[in-house]
């Protein structure tokens, strides 16, 4: 990743507009993120050990 702060600033002002405006506007959001957030699974890990 070249620039994480550009990175987590987008995700994480991104994330506050929409719960504002989810607050504002009275609308439900369902917020889904990828291993880049939570990171590899371990499942993933022994995959990649396997494949190797």
């Amino acid at each position: 990743m070249n620039d994480p702060n550009s990175f987590i600033r987008k995700n994480v002002f991104g994330l506050v507009n929409l719960l504002e405006l989810s607050r504002r506007y009275d609308f439900r959001n369902l917020h889904i993120s990828t291993d880049e957030v939570y990171g590899e699974s371990e499942a993933d890990y022994i995959a990649l050990m396997i494949r190797s």
